[in-house]
């Protein structure tokens, strides 16, 4: 069961993270000719008085910077994760993170491994964007108790939720999100702080 969970995991972050570059290679700039207003004109002309002529590349950060790698405190990994994901395009993207606990108390010693796998979707193409988020987090937990055998176990912890995303042109990024988590019959909250760089 443990096996099988870890591989099915891993192929759908692989593959998500591959159509990502596929899909981003693909895509090329769009040029749009910006229509300036008379004022604008006006203050535009060079000394000749003939109108300059502007264009911008349409493109919106998350594309010319589609990667980002950031630490994220609290949130999907319960106190920590490191977290990669990847823009699809100016809406949506795919990630995956790590998260890694061990701790020993008396005669019990414990270790949980916890995989986020999520996928966001933002509502706007600009720097200040909100997004709605969904995926799973794949757990791993090993007890071994002084005298009797280790114990372990694998769960899947459906996580949804909603935030705000700021990702500077220089990129820097931050994000704050609130989650929820189903476990069996009980759904319980929790807010995520992410801090990192795009490229």
């Amino acid at each position: 069961m443990k096996k099988t969970i870890t591989f099915t995991a891993a192929i759908f972050v692989f593959t998500s993270l591959i159509f990502a570059n596929l899909t981003y290679s693909q895509k090329e700039p769009e040029q749009k000719r910006v229509e300036r207003p008379p004022e604008a004109l006006a203050r535009g002309n060079d000394a000749s008085g003939s109108n300059l002529d502007v264009t911008e590349y349409n493109e919106s950060t998350s594309l010319s910077r589609p990667s980002a790698f950031s630490l994220e405190l609290l949130g999907r990994g319960s106190l920590y994760s490191l977290n990669y994901d990847r823009s699809l395009n100016d809406s949506m993207a795919v990630g995956g993170g790590l998260s890694f606990y061990s701790s020993y108390i008396v005669d019990v010693s414990a270790t949980v491994l916890l995989f986020p796998v999520y996928m966001n979707y933002y509502f706007t193409p600009t720097l200040h964007r909100p997004f709605v988020t969904g995926g799973i987090d794949f757990l791993f937990a090993t007890a071994d108790v002084q005298g009797l055998a280790p114990l372990t176990g694998a769960f899947i912890l459906p996580v949804f939720g909603g935030g705000y995303e700021f990702r500077m042109e220089n990129g820097f990024l931050y994000r704050v999100a609130a989650y929820a988590f189903v476990w069996d019959k009980i759904v319980g909250t929790w807010i995520g702080i992410s801090f990192g760089l795009t490229y």
